[in-house]
C-alpha cells in the first residue's frame, strides 16, 4: 500500500518523490518555492497522487491480460511559472509511457490565490463570458496562423474550462496581469507530430 504523496511532502522536506517497482517507476518532483504554501502543496499533492493512482490502476489492469509488458514510467514535474501579483502560479508537466510507439505528454495549469487560499478555474481569469469567449476566438486564431490547418482547432480550443486546464495569466514588471498563455497538449488542437502548441495573448489586442 503506497503512502499519500500528500502525507510524503509532509514527513519528507525534498521535493522530489519516486516510486520504483519491477513493472513501473513513478517520479514526482516540485519546484522548492511551491511547497513554501502548505495549502497549495497540499493540492499540488493530491493532484500527482490522483494521477499515479490511476497509473497504478492501469498498470495493474493491463499485466493481468499480458504479464510481461515493457517498462511503464509516470513522470510529473511541478515548476513555479511567473506570477502575478497576489497569485502563485505553477504547471505540471505531465510525460507517461504505458506501451505503444511513444509516450503521451500533457500540462496541467494551476493558479493559487493566496487571499482566498484557493485555485482559480480557467473562467474565473475572466471578468465575463463574453471575455473568454473572445480571448478563445484569438488562440484558434493564432492556432490558424502557426498551423496552416484547421485540424481540432474549432474544438480543441472552444472556450471550455476542459479545453484550457492550461492556462496561466502572463504577469508584465508590476506584477499586474499583462496577458494570458495557454498550452494545448499534443492531440487536442493538432496530430501528435505537431508537439503541445503554445499560445500567448496579450489583454490589449
Amino acid at each position: 500500500m503506497s503512502i499519500p504523496l500528500v502525507l510524503l511532502l509532509i514527513l519528507s522536506p525534498d521535493s522530489t518523490w519516486t516510486e520504483n517497482t519491477p513493472g513501473f517507476t513513478i517520479s514526482v518532483s516540485y519546484a522548492g518555492t511551491l511547497l513554501d504554501n502548505p495549502v497549495l502543496a497540499g493540492l499540488l499533492g493530491e493532484y500527482a497522487e490522483m494521477q499515479a493512482e490511476a497509473f497504478r490502476t492501469n498498470f495493474t489492469d493491463l499485466t493481468s491480460e499480458y504479464p510481461e509488458p515493457m517498462p511503464w514510467n509516470l513522470e510529473i514535474s511541478f515548476t513555479h511559472e511567473p506570477s502575478p501579483s497576489g497569485l502563485i502560479c505553477a504547471l505540471a508537466w505531465i510525460w507517461e509511457y504505458s506501451g505503444g510507439a511513444h509516450g503521451n505528454t500533457w500540462t496541467r495549469a494551476f493558479v493559487f490565490n493566496t487571499e482566498t487560499g484557493s485555485l482559480i478555474t480557467p473562467p474565473g481569469f475572466f471578468s465575463s463570458e463574453e471575455e473568454f469567449s473572445s480571448f478563445a476566438c484569438a488562440a484558434r486564431k493564432h492556432l490558424r496562423q502557426e498551423l496552416g490547418e484547421d485540424f481540432w482547432i474549432e474544438e480543441g480550443a472552444s472556450p471550455t474550462a476542459e479545453n484550457y486546464q492550461c492556462l496561466l495569466p502572463v504577469p508584465d514588471s508590476t506584477g499586474a496581469v499583462w496577458g494570458h498563455r495557454v498550452i494545448f497538449p499534443p492531440y487536442q488542437v493538432a496530430p501528435y507530430v505537431f508537439g503541445p502548441q503554445e499560445v500567448i495573448i496579450p489583454l490589449s489586442r
